[in-house]
């Protein structure tokens, strides 16, 4: 399966988080899709389900909400790799 992006690590709370961009295969078929992967104190990275209140019933998957902020900071590639979209051009000064 391919990766298309890894985030950078991003401190949450006293984790650090981080956001990735693979295919996944989906009702027989492969899709690129996020997924989040955490650890503590330069740990090993562990699977978002992992994760000690992880709750596939819940909206947020039982996550912290504030991973809000990972995907924004990531939204250009997640536009790029999952819809197809091409990020606008930052300005260059």
């Amino acid at each position: 399966m391919k990766i298309y992006h890894v985030s950078c690590p991003m401190k949450i709370g006293q984790h650090e988080w981080r956001l990735i961009i693979r295919d996944f295969y989906i009702s027989g078929r492969v899709k690129a899709c996020t997924e989040y992967e955490w650890r503590k104190d330069g740990g090993p990275w562990r699977n978002a389900k992992d994760w000690p209140t992880y709750d596939s019933n819940d909206t947020y998957n039982g996550l912290p909400r504030s991973l809000q902020k990972l995907f924004d900071a990531n939204k250009a590639a997640v536009d790029l790799f999952i819809y197809g979209k091409q990020p606008d051009q930052l300005p260059l000064l």
